[in-house]
C-alpha cells in the first residue's frame, strides 16, 4: 500500500515539474516576444554562455559593442552608457540575473540563465 502511494506522488510530482518547465517555457517565450527588438539580440548574445556561468559586465558590453548591437544612440550620450543601459533594460525585465555590484551600485557580474532556452527555441 505504502509503495504505491509513493509511486502516485512521485509520478504526480514527474508530471507536475514537466507541466511546470513546459509553463516556465511558454512564460519565456512571451518575454523574449515582447522584448524591444534592440534587445533581443543582446539577450540570445548571453546565450552562448553556459548555464548559471558568470558574466563579467564590463567583457560583455565591450562585446556586445564590437557585435554592433548597440545603435541610435543619443548625442552627448556615450556608447558604454548606452550598453549599461541596455542591460539595465534587461534586467529590469528580470531576463537577466545580476550576481555582483561594484561599490557605487554598478553591475559586475550576471549570471547566465534562462535565456539558454530562448536561445534554443528561437534560434
Amino acid at each position: 500500500m505504502e509503495a504505491s502511494w509513493l509511486c502516485e506522488v512521485k509520478n504526480s510530482l514527474i508530471s507536475y515539474l514537466g507541466e511546470s518547465e513546459g509553463c516556465s517555457l511558454s512564460i519565456m517565450k512571451l518575454s523574449y516576444n515582447n522584448l524591444l527588438d534592440y534587445l533581443k539580440p543582446c539577450l540570445l548574445y548571453m546565450g552562448m554562455y553556459p548555464e548559471d556561468a558568470r558574466i563579467p559586465v564590463s567583457k560583455l558590453i565591450s562585446l556586445w559593442i564590437e557585435e554592433g548591437f548597440v545603435q541610435n544612440i543619443e548625442s552627448g550620450i556615450l556608447i558604454e552608457e548606452a550598453t549599461e543601459g541596455y542591460l539595465t533594460k534587461l534586467i529590469s525585465n528580470n531576463l537577466a540575473i545580476v550576481s555582483e555590484r561594484e561599490y557605487n551600485g554598478k553591475v559586475k557580474l550576471l549570471i547566465a540563465s534562462f535565456n539558454l532556452w530562448i536561445g534554443r527555441e528561437v534560434g
